[in-house]
């Protein structure tokens, strides 16, 4: 079977069917590449990630540190973290404590679940924790170690495409914060009832991240509300991830709102004013000219 026939991602297939349903050219490259024609140009898309989804949009969803960095400089809230070589456990089990356990211990620079280790609950597991992380991180040698604090709370997946909340869901029976591998069986579908604050929250996320028009967004809040919160002195809801990939958010969702999501993508290229002179310019193919 050969790369352009063989099954594509789930994602994929979302965007290609979206683009197909809205009368676009639509050729497939591989399992996770797609190609649709609008007016002179041909957009790629690897799987939901077409060209509004910024490098810098992808490149900040593997680097925690400096994702959390910029979301805290424009005003949103995010679980307290610090950075640490990986020569330095000493100050980051210090830093640890003073947080105050649990706390969950990552590679600070890598996408996906490997090295991360969540419900660290005291200086034993921290160590081993430690461990994980570093040899993740690429061993002694590598890139840094994020520690951050363990928020409390319910945990969102919510997609947010041109400022508007597409869809969310409520992740069930998963300890806070932990939204890895998730799938429609462990979530709740809440599009239709999530609160203004935390709709609000997701859109000014995606917002802060430079170059990006959509994205997947994953909030931990007080169980029971819908609102931010103010200060820390009382529970806030935060922003602990932001991904322009998309595929975890999908893998969350209901089949009804994936392919919700992947038609607000195409329709964000099909109308966004960014667009306006390549979808007015006819094709020519380099035989007409």
């Amino acid at each position: 079977m050969s790369a352009a026939t063989a099954t594509p991602h789930v994602a994929s297939a979302l965007l290609e069917d979206a683009a197909r349903h809205r009368g676009f050219e639509v050729r497939r490259w591989d399992r996770a590449l797609v190609f649709v024609r609008l007016g002179a140009a041909t957009l790629p898309f690897h799987e939901l990630n077409g060209p509004d989804a910024s490098e810098a949009g992808r490149l900040l969803g593997t680097h925690r540190d400096g994702q959390r960095t910029i979301l805290r400089s424009r005003g949103i809230a995010v679980p307290d973290a610090a950075t640490f070589a990986t020569i330095d456990p000493k100050r980051a089990l210090r830093y640890a404590n003073r947080l105050g356990w649990p706390v969950t211990v990552r590679p600070a620079r890598r996408g996906g679940e490997e090295g991360v280790s969540r419900d660290v609950a005291d200086e034993s597991a921290f160590a081993e924790a430690w461990d994980r992380a570093v040899e993740a991180s690429g061993g002694r040698t590598g890139g840094p170690v994020l520690v951050e604090e363990q928020v409390a709370g319910t945990s969102f997946h919510v997609v947010v495409v041109d400022g508007a909340v597409v869809a969310a869901a409520q992740l069930v029976d998963s300890p806070a914060g932990d939204t890895a591998d998730v799938s429609a069986g462990d979530t709740v579908d809440v599009t239709d009832v999530i609160g203004a604050p935390l709709g609000e929250l997701a859109a000014a996320a995606v917002t802060a991240i430079p170059g990006l028009a959509y994205g997947g967004v994953e909030i931990t809040a007080p169980t029971g509300t819908d609102g931010p919160g103010h200060g820390k002195s009382e529970p806030r809801a935060v922003v602990t991830h932001v991904d322009s990939l998309l595929r975890r958010q999908v893998q969350a969702l209901t089949q009804e709102r994936a392919e919700a999501v992947a038609g607000a993508i195409v329709d964000h290229y099909r109308y966004s004013p960014r667009w306006t002179i390549v979808r007015e310019t006819p094709y020519r193919s380099m035989t007409d000219a």
